[in-house]
């Protein structure tokens, strides 16, 4: 599991469940299907359409993720075990700053320590339901907005994909894409930037997911 998560699993997963359940409202509001009339001729307010769409629309999308984290562990039950949860996992802790030629990095001097796996998986569970919720309300804004779910996909992987590349910032929330640079300290170590940190990632998407849900409500409510 922690080798897929290096290749970017959690990401593929998430979006793939945003795919398939992040247009509940937008598929009702197409001229074949027309559901959302139905809902508009009774008491209910249009927030409370919206939240209820848009949260159990974000359950299924975590039950989802969480499912397809789980198949590579039962798979390992049937070839060389789960291993144990006490087993190591290094973190970096970065690089001295060294002469006026600028920083480099040293094995020799350069500090680090390990963490056990309990500690590692608890914080990829913490972050994939943080990073679901970023990048759900980015998929749902685009998914109300062009009402096409390939459409909505490929935007929302063209822009998470651009935004790991485009910008080194540790206020840029797709930097934290690759969660086990981040875990382990790598993302810091290699841009010499102590604030590439698990908790600044997570006070990103946090922010940043509430924003883009405000203002998709505010496009589903004017729309």
């Amino acid at each position: 599991l922690v080798q897929l998560i290096q290749l970017y699993y959690i990401p593929s997963v998430v979006l793939i469940g945003c795919f398939i359940f992040g247009n509940s409202i937008a598929s009702e509001t197409t001229k074949k299907k027309r559901g959302l009339n139905f809902y508009r001729v009774l008491p209910y307010s249009r927030l409370k359409l919206f939240s209820a769409k848009y949260i159990s629309g974000y359950i299924y999308l975590l039950i989802f993720s969480l499912l397809m984290l789980a198949i590579p562990l039962v798979c390992s039950l049937f070839t060389k075990g789960l291993g144990s949860l006490k087993n190591p996992v290094l973190v970096y802790e970065g690089t001295k700053s060294t002469s006026i030629f600028g920083n480099s990095l040293n094995p020799r001097d350069d500090q680090f320590h390990f963490i056990e796996f309990q500690e590692y998986f608890w914080k990829v569970f913490i972050f994939l339901i943080v990073f679901s919720f970023f990048i759900y309300s980015i998929y749902f804004l685009f998914a109300l907005l062009t009402k096409n779910a390939s459409l909505s996909m490929v935007l929302s992987g063209a822009i998470t994909y651009i935004g790991m590349n485009i910008l080194a910032s540790e206020f840029n929330p797709f930097v934290y894409t690759n969660i086990h640079k981040i875990i382990t300290g790598e993302v810091a170590a290699l841009t010499f930037n102590p604030a590439f940190v698990f908790s600044t990632g997570l006070n990103l998407y946090l922010v940043f997911g509430i924003v883009i849900s405000f203002i998709g409500f505010l496009t589903f409510r004017f729309k």
